[in-house]
């Protein structure tokens, strides 16, 4: 049975004490192990940003963003090592998860007792004395007023 591929999420936060090639050094393996192992969506790098609270003793970190595709089993291969590779202060990766969109049960039955209460007019809205873009205005209205429930 072949496996999927999935779409991961990983977030790398790289110590700033191995100095700008330092942090290019271990972006460019990091990267390229991706790209070996995996189909790279993107690489994206946040740059230095300081910290909330000390991590290792150090105040700020270069964070690296990277999105792939692949098997399953990389991701942890991924941080197997980034844990062993020096530099790097943390590791996060998170698979991509499509949500579909729920709708609640409250706009569901305002939306059907709006179908049986305005029931759709049978001929052309010129017989109603509404212009069409009067109709066509009112039909995003209730489109966003749906988004919001």
């Amino acid at each position: 049975m072949e496996e999927t591929q999935k779409s991961y999420e990983a977030l790398v936060m790289l110590s700033c004490k191995t100095g700008g090639e330092g942090v290019d050094t271990i972006v460019d393996k990091l990267k390229s192990l991706v790209v070996e192992r995996a189909d790279l969506e993107f690489c994206k790098e946040w740059g230095k940003k300081k910290l909330a609270y000390p991590v290792n003793k150090e105040a700020e970190a270069y964070y690296v963003l990277f999105d792939f595709v692949s098997k399953s089993d990389f991701p942890a291969e991924f941080v197997r090592i980034c844990r062993i590779t020096d530099g790097v202060l943390r590791t996060m990766v998170v698979k991509h998860v499509v949500k579909k969109k729920k709708v609640s049960k409250r706009a569901l039955k305002k939306a059907k007792a709006d179908e049986v209460s305005d029931p759709a007019p049978e001929g052309p809205a010129e017989n109603l004395g509404e212009t069409a873009s009067d109709v066509s205005s009112e039909v995003p209205a209730v489109a966003v007023q749906e988004e919001k429930a």
